[in-house]
């Protein structure tokens, strides 16, 4: 049962740190959005 449950935890982390990665991306984008932009 252990393992079975460590695998599940282990799959909640993956995809938690996949979300963090592509919101982050996300912002990336926007700010080199803004940041290509001429002021003005």
């Amino acid at each position: 049962m252990g393992e079975l449950e460590a695998k599940v935890f282990q799959e909640k982390n993956a995809r938690t740190s996949l979300v963090d990665a592509e919101q982050g991306l996300e912002q990336a984008k926007q700010q080199y959005q803004l940041a290509k932009t001429p002021p003005g």
